[in-house]
């Protein structure tokens, strides 16, 4: 996914996301599209911080589906990201803002 000119911060040096059109047609048709390499080590590292953290400090609105079980497990917590600092920036760091802008055929963001 990320080309060879990508920094640190995983967009290119144009600041295009790199998402293909048949990548959006593929997420269009699949309603999801895997994305390889999109974040550099150093946030996926940064969002497991922010969900040991939401885990830790669940609001009302979280929920254990399966617990007790190690595979296939899940957690969610409604509205909690915008708490978690680790999870929250995420969602203002521009390559991922462009990437969702470009799949969900924003005109701008």
């Amino acid at each position: 996914m990320r080309s060879k000119k990508n920094d640190d911060n995983g967009s290119d040096e144009t600041g295009r996301s790199g998402i293909t059109e048949l990548q959006v047609e593929e997420f269009n048709a699949n309603g999801a599209l895997l994305l390889r390499q999109l974040l550099p080590a150093k946030w996926v590292e940064r969002i497991r911080a922010g969900v040991a953290s939401s885990m830790a400090r669940p609001s009302q609105y979280a929920q254990h589906l399966y617990q007790g079980v190690e595979k296939g497990a899940y957690y969610h917590d409604y509205f909690n990201w915008r708490t978690i600092p680790e999870i929250a920036d995420l969602f203002h760091w521009e390559p991922i803002v462009e990437v969702a802008g470009r799949l969900m055929g924003c005109k701008s963001w």
